[in-house]
């Protein structure tokens, strides 16, 4: 997750496009732990605060909708109260 996070940091837009499909795929596939899923989150909501484009908030939302799917990945209550604390 480590070259995501730097790659949403340089708040390039250009590369969020890219960005989003291997954590979606990622997501998809169950290969995100549990552990990371605040952190996902966390770098979801940083793209859509910082970028208007259309496209790339429907890839945000593309990437969401599996994690919503309780057996992808369980939004556990403390996880959202991490992400609400960021």
């Amino acid at each position: 997750m480590k070259p995501v996070a730097h790659a949403s940091e340089t708040k390039h837009y250009k590369l969020y496009g890219s960005m989003l499909s291997i954590i979606k795929k990622l997501v998809t596939y169950n290969l995100i732990k549990q552990s990371y899923t605040g952190n996902v989150i966390n770098i979801l909501k940083e793209i859509l605060d910082y970028t208007s484009e259309e496209f790339i908030q429907i890839k945000v939302l593309e990437t969401l909708l599996p994690m919503v799917n309780p057996q992808i990945i369980n939004l556990t209550e403390s996880i959202i109260n991490n992400v609400n604390k960021q």
